[in-house]
């Protein structure tokens, strides 16, 4: 198992391929909605890649809830995004979101076209911590 401090598929691309030889199989299990860009990728850099959908990603009906202007929304995939969209949740003015197919998702989105989107550095809680810091304490 892989758990590399990557922000994105190119990142984690990018450590596959600086730590572990073509000549080791990679098995690649992902959501129903995940694009197969990056199992492509592997393959074509002449890995050996099993890869299957192993779970259903599907949006869930929930309940309006109150959200502030000044709240901040996390936003960890663009499913996650889809699904806020779709239940037509309310917006913040800050969107934060992790990796750059996320936010692109968001920004295609015409329901959070008035909300500011950044993307977290890392996929730790340190980026969090200094992303709340950069841009909430004053």
């Amino acid at each position: 198992a892989i758990c590399a401090k990557a922000r994105n598929s190119k990142e984690f691309f990018d450590y596959i391929s600086s730590n572990i030889g073509t000549d080791t199989r990679l098995l690649l299990p992902r959501s129903s909605v995940a694009p197969e860009t990056f199992s492509a990728h592997l393959k074509d850099a002449g890995y050996d890649v099993l890869d299957w959908i192993g779970y259903e990603n599907q949006a869930k009906k929930v309940e309006p809830t109150s959200v502030s202007p000044d709240d901040v929304l996390l936003i960890s995939s663009s499913s996650s995004a889809i699904s806020w969209a779709e239940n037509g949740l309310g917006t913040p003015n800050e969107v934060i979101c992790m990796g750059s197919n996320t936010k692109n998702t968001i920004l295609s989105l015409e329901h959070f076209k008035n909300c500011n989107v950044s993307v977290l550095e890392g996929p730790t809680t340190a980026y969090l911590t200094q992303w709340w810091n950069q841009n909430r304490r004053g």
